[in-house]
């Protein structure tokens, strides 16, 4: 099976500093960096859009019609996915916003001072303080999977009833983080270990897998796709590389790897199972796979 580069975003249309944000959404990928724009891209990387959005762009989310981003400069704003027409202003506030996800009409939003906010119609309805800033965020049904500095805190919400949570777990470990399939994968506190975990409250949270050295360097990024009763794993970081994972049962086990020629800072999935790669310096590709 290949698993190589197809193409890459041509350098006069990349980014101008290192891109944050990917997400394939509305048929189209969609881009965010520290120049503060935003792009939208076909799936061959032939850019078909941007506009100016904030100071640095640092996650973004989508639903149905909408795309959501936050920024640095504390703003959290929403803009048509088929136009990148501004919807809006949906909050502002005066601490950085670091992380997105929308689930099940539900926009989550994570800020550099450990406050959660849950946004329906964008407007709040709940608030969780997690101390430290949120660097990674998922949620699977009733229960939030956020990461502080060094620990992956597992939270549990009555969905319609502001206020009422409970801590569930914490586990030593780093972002990236992400949830997928009933399960929820993220990194050691070293940035180099590979780990998955239930995530299951009857299961106790329970490790099913871990890769120790799974990069030779620091692991940012981290994506997955369902594959029949398997679970693929997508990581890239520091060491430039982009490696393809099998989880099998409790094997997880290394398929295939690419070199990306730049450090990869996040990624994103296709249609197709094909792999995104934004990072330094702009730079963005595609990965057959």
């Amino acid at each position: 099976m290949p698993f190589a580069v197809r193409t890459r975003a041509d350098d006069g249309d990349k980014h101008t500093s290192d891109v944050n944000a990917l997400i394939f959404a509305n048929n189209k990928l969609y881009s965010g960096a520290n120049d503060g724009k935003i792009k939208v891209w076909e799936e061959d990387l032939k850019l078909g859009g941007q506009v100016d959005a904030h100071t640095a762009v640092y996650s973004l989310a989508a639903s149905n019609d909408t795309l959501y981003s936050c920024s640095n400069d504390g703003f959290i704003k929403a803009w048509l996915l088929d136009s990148l027409k501004e919807k809006g202003t949906i909050y502002k506030g005066e601490d950085e916003f670091w992380k997105l996800v929308y689930v099940d009409g539900t926009l989550y939003a994570g800020d550099s001072q450990g406050q959660i906010r849950f946004f329906q119609n964008d407007k709040i309805v709940n608030n969780l303080g997690v101390l430290e800033g949120v660097s990674g965020l998922g949620v699977q049904g009733n229960l939030l999977f956020s990461v502080k500095e060094l620990d992956v805190v597992v939270t549990e919400f009555i969905p319609g009833h502001q206020g009422q949570f409970t801590t569930e777990t914490t586990i030593m470990g780093r972002a990236p983080l992400i949830v997928e399939d009933g399960k929820f994968a993220f990194v050691s506190r070293s940035g180099r270990d590979l780990l998955v975990h239930n995530a299951c409250k009857k299961s106790g949270f329970n490790l099913i897998a871990e890769v120790k050295d799974a990069h030779e360097k620091i692991i940012n990024a981290l994506v997955a796709v369902k594959d029949g009763s398997d679970l693929l794993l997508y990581t890239g970081g520091w060491d430039k590389t982009v490696k393809q994972w099998k989880l099998s049962g409790k094997n997880l086990s290394l398929v295939n790897q690419c070199n990306a020629d730049f450090v990869v800072n996040v990624l994103a999935a296709g249609p197709k199972g094909e792999i995104y790669a934004g990072g330094s310096d702009g730079h963005i590709l595609r990965i057959d796979v």
